[in-house]
This record gives C-alpha cells, sequence and structure tokens, in this order.
C-alpha cells in the first residue's frame, strides 16, 4: 500500500502486532550500484515518491480469516 505518512503507519501495524517491510527504501536510480550515472533526488519524482510512500503488508495464502480481518480493522483505524 502506498500512504504519504508510510512510516507512522507501519509504527501502527507494528504496534497491533502485524509485520510489514519496505521492500524498496531508496529507488533504483539513487542506489549505490548507479552513483557512476549521476542521478540526483529530483530526476525520477514518480519513482522516489513511490519508494518513499510504499509499504508491503503480509500477503501470503496461509494467512487466516482472522489476521487478515485485523490488518483491515488496523489499516482502517490509521486512515
Amino acid at each position: 500500500v502506498r500512504h504519504p505518512r508510510r512510516d507512522e503507519l507501519q509504527r501502527h501495524l507494528s504496534g497491533a502486532g502485524i509485520e510489514t517491510l519496505i521492500h524498496y527504501p531508496v529507488p533504483p536510480h539513487l542506489s549505490p550500484a548507479y552513483t557512476e550515472l549521476s542521478y540526483v533526488r529530483g530526476d525520477y519524482p514518480r519513482t522516489e515518491r513511490i519508494a518513499d510512500t510504499l509499504l508491503s503488508l503480509p500477503i501470503e495464502p496461509h494467512l487466516g480469516t482472522d489476521f487478515q480481518n485485523r490488518i483491515i480493522t488496523t489499516l482502517t483505524e490509521f486512515v
């Protein structure tokens, strides 16, 4: 999911026992692997905005209905 207050949302979910991840905290063009290309923040604003707001929720086939509902309720409380 994307949210402008991603880090706060992550803490809120964590407080409810819901583990989340930030899979791409640094946009690819700003990662050390591309330093030689001299990209700077602002070169790809859409990509940067996504990287700054994206949060990965638990999504696995074995998640029970109760846990899924807890995720939904906790997200709704935050929003």
